[in-house]
C-alpha cells in the first residue's frame, strides 16, 4: 500500500538504528502513522484494519473514554482538555469502531479502514492524536519448529524419547548434594539455577530464605488453570482479563509459565503470590491494545491494593515492535517500581525489533540449552540482559499432578521472574533497578560459548548471599529506682 503524500517524510532507519523507525510528521503538522516503516520481516501479523491510536499526553482520560465509548454522554466529557469542535467527534463518526481504551496510557484499540484512519487524522480530533500504529497481534513466546520450506538450520529440541531424566547434562551427572533427596528436582531448568557450572546434580537448593515470600508475580499470559490447586495452593490472588477472556486458563501456557516462576513443584519462587492477567485467548493470541489495557490495570491495582509490597511482572509473550505497548510496559518499572521480566522472543533475530522485548528498562531474557549454549531460535542483541534454560523445561499442566515441557524464551523468562522474586522477597525495600543489578551480579558470567559480539554473556543464577540475621530485640529499660 502506497503512503499518502502526508507521510512522504517517514523514515525507516533500521540499518543505522533499529529502533529509529519513527514516522516524521510532515509540514502539515498532522499526527504520523507508523505502519509501513518497519521492514517486512518484522511487521508481524495484522489484518490491516486494526489500529492503535495514541492520544497526546495533554488529553485527559475522560476525553479518551468519551471519544472511544459511545455509551458515554457528552456532559461526562466537559472536563476533558479538548476543543469544543472536537466534542462532537468520536471514533464511530468516521465509520470505525473502538473496542478497548486505556485512560492512563491514552490509547485506543480501533477497527478501521486505512481511509477512515486518514479521515480521523486530518479531522479536528487529529490535533489530539500523538501517533497511530497497527494494533499488532501478540502470541505466547513458545518455540514451534518451522514448517517445511522454512529455515533449514532451525533449532530442533533434542529428542528425549520420553525419558524424564534426559534433562541432565549429556556427558556426566554431578554427585548429589547434601540436601538430597529433599531438594531433588526433575527440572533441569531449576537445577541449572543454583549451580555455577555444569554438570548438574539433580537438585534445586537455593539459599535459605530466598523463596519469594511476600512478592507478587503478575503473569501476563493466557490465565492460570484454577483446577491445578496442588501446584499453586492458596497463593493465587485476584487477577484481571481482557474483554471476552477469563483468568481461568483455557490454553495451558499461562499455567505453565506461572508454575515455572512460582509453582510448588516446578517453580523457583515457591512462596510468591501469583496474579493471572489474561491478554491472550485460548489459541494463545491477543492484541497490543488489550495488553496495554491490562498493563494499566496492573499499574493501578497493585499500588492501591498492596501498597509498598514488591511486585514482579512476567511477560512471556512476543509481538511486532509497538511504541504504545513498549511505553506501557516501561511505565510499570519507572512509575511503580515493578520488576518487569520479558521473553526475548523466538524469531532467530534481534530482540530490539519486537515488543515487548524492545521496551526500555526491562529484563529481557534469551534461551539456552542443556549445554549452556544459546539456542538458534532465541532472539538476541545488546538489550538481552541475561540468559536462562529454554529447551524442554518441565512445568505444570492444567490438572493436578500433570506435567508438560516447553521450549522457548517464555520458559527462560519465567525462571528469571522467579529468581527476581526470590531476591526481591528478602530485599523488599529495594528499587527495581537494584533487583536487576542483583540478578546481574549473581549471574554466571562467560558460560555461553556461542553468543555474538555485543551480547551480554550472563547466565541466570540464584546463589544470593544469605539474608542478614534478624536484629536482636531491644534491651529492656533499666528498673526504676525504689521510692524514697
Amino acid at each position: 500500500m502506497a503512503l499518502a503524500p502526508a507521510y512522504g517524510t517517514c523514515l525507516a532507519l533500521i540499518v543505522l538504528a533499529p529502533l529509529a523507525r519513527l514516522c516524521v510528521s510532515s509540514s502539515d503538522g498532522l499526527p504520523p502513522v507508523h505502519d509501513e516503516n518497519a521492514p517486512a520481516g518484522v511487521r508481524g501479523q495484522n489484518d490491516g484494519n486494526a489500529w492503535l491510536v495514541k492520544m497526546k499526553d495533554s488529553a485527559s482520560g475522560d476525553m479518551v473514554q468519551y471519544v472511544c465509548d459511545d455509551s458515554i454522554d457528552k456532559p461526562h466529557a466537559e472536563h476533558a482538555q479538548m476543543s469544543i469542535e472536537s466534542y462532537d467527534q468520536r471514533v464511530s463518526d468516521f465509520g470505525a469502531s473502538c473496542h478497548t481504551h486505556s485512560q492512563g496510557f491514552k490509547t485506543m484499540g480501533v477497527k478501521a479502514q486505512r481511509q477512515q484512519i486518514e479521515d480521523m487524522r486530518v479531522s479536528a480530533m487529529g490535533m489530539h492524536i500523538q501517533y497511530i500504529e497497527p494494533d499488532y497481534k501478540l502470541s505466547v513466546s513458545q518455540y514451534a519448529e518451522p514448517e517445511t520450506g522454512e529455515d533449514p538450520d532451525a533449532y530442533a529440541a533434542p529428542d528425549t524419547g520420553g525419558d524424564q531424566d534426559a534433562y541432565t547434562d549429556p556427558v556426566e551427572q554431578a554427585p548429589p548434594p547434601k540436601c538430597a533427596p529433599a531438594c531433588n528436582t526433575d527440572s533441569w531448568g531449576l537445577d541449572r539455577l543454583d549451580q555455577d557450572s555444569l554438570p548438574l546434580d539433580g537438585a534445586f537448593d537455593p539459599p535459605k530464605g530466598y523463596d519469594g515470600e511476600g512478592v507478587h508475580i503478575y503473569v501476563v499470559d493466557t490465565g492460570i488453570a484454577s483446577q491445578n490447586t496442588d501446584e499453586f495452593q492458596d497463593r493465587i490472588l485476584s487477577g484481571h482479563a481482557g474483554s471476552g477472556m477469563t483468568t481461568d486458563d483455557c490454553n495451558g501456557h499461562g499455567t505453565y509459565t506461572a508454575g515455572v516462576a512460582a509453582g510448588k513443584t516446578w517453580g523457583a519462587a515457591k512462596k510468591a503470590f501469583i496474579h493471572a492477567v489474561a491478554i491472550l485467548d485460548c489459541d494463545g493470541q491477543g492484541m497490543s491494545s488489550t495488553a496495554i489495557n491490562q498493563v494499566e490495570w496492573i499499574g493501578s491495582y497493585h499500588p492501591e491494593t498492596y501498597p509498598g509490597e514488591p511486585a514482579v511482572v512476567l511477560l512471556p509473550i512476543q509481538g511486532s515492535y509497538s511504541m504504545g505497548f513498549n511505553g506501557a510496559v516501561t511505565s510499570l518499572w519507572t512509575k511503580h517500581n515493578m520488576v518487569v521480566v520479558v521473553a526475548a522472543g523466538n524469531n532467530y533475530g534481534n530482540a530490539q525489533m519486537y515488543s515487548p522485548s524492545s521496551a526500555s528498562k526491562v529484563v529481557v531474557v534469551g534461551a539456552t540449552d542443556q549445554t549452556d549454549s544459546k539456542t538458534d531460535f532465541s532472539n538476541s542483541g545488546p538489550n538481552v540482559a541475561m540468559w536462562a534454560p529454554g529447551v524442554e523445561v518441565p512445568g505444570p499442566g492444567m490438572q493436578n499432578g500433570e506435567q508438560t515441557s516447553v521450549t522457548g524464551t517464555s520458559a527462560s523468562a519465567s525462571l528469571v521472574a522467579g529468581a527476581a522474586a526470590m531476591w526481591f522477597g528478602v530485599h523488599s525495600s529495594a528499587t527495581a533497578d537494584e533487583v536487576k543489578e542483583a540478578l546481574l551480579n549473581t549471574a554466571d558470567e562467560g558460560k555461553i560459548p556461542n553468543l555474538g559480539k555485543g551480547d551480554n554473556n550472563e547466565l541466570v543464577g540464584i546463589m544470593f548471599k544469605a539474608p542478614p540475621p534478624p536484629s536482636p530485640p531491644p534491651s529492656p529499660p533499666p528498673p526504676l529506682p525504689p521510692p524514697p
